[in-house]
């Protein structure tokens, strides 16, 4: 048994994009939103625009899309699963962001968003997405949205 790093695994030192594509034009050209280096970082951008754009205060998914891509290969890029209706888990989440931003707890805000790249980078790497042959480039997400639907507040992350 080999006890090789498999290369497209993120990691903290790997660079990353962050893409938008508008969904109601899918004639247009994806748009790079952000770059830089440590997944994480990645990850808090990733989710910090999901909650921004990719969804409404109702719930549905708004025709904002982003992912987030660390490498040339379809394995490397995660997204946060949104569906078209009833996005219980990310309204939380966004409420929580937004009354943390209300009250000017800005920490509390981007504390809740690191701990949630947090685990997203850590369900990445022991993620089967490295063995499967097709791959869900939100199913790490999903596991988080699990834990967030049981959560009272955001103290619980």
């Amino acid at each position: 048994m080999s006890n090789e790093i498999d290369s497209r695994i993120p990691s903290t030192s790997s660079a990353w994009q962050l893409w938008h594509s508008d969904m109601f034009d899918r004639d247009s050209p994806p748009s790079l939103q952000a770059s830089g280096t440590n997944i994480v970082h990645g990850l808090y951008e990733l989710w910090l625009y999901t909650l921004k754009e990719a969804i409404l205060d109702n719930g549905r998914a708004s025709f904002s899309r982003f992912q987030l891509m660390w490498g040339n290969t379809a394995s490397m890029r995660a997204d946060i699963f949104v569906e078209p209706f009833n996005n219980l888990s990310l309204i939380k989440l966004r409420q929580w962001a937004q009354l943390m931003s209300q009250h000017r707890e800005e920490e509390q805000r981007e504390a809740i968003l690191l701990k949630l790249a947090q685990l997203h980078y850590e369900l990445l790497q022991k993620s089967s997405r490295w063995k499967a042959s097709a791959i869900d480039w939100s199913a790490e997400s999903r596991e988080v949205l699990v834990w967030v639907k049981a959560m009272k507040g955001p103290q619980e992350l």
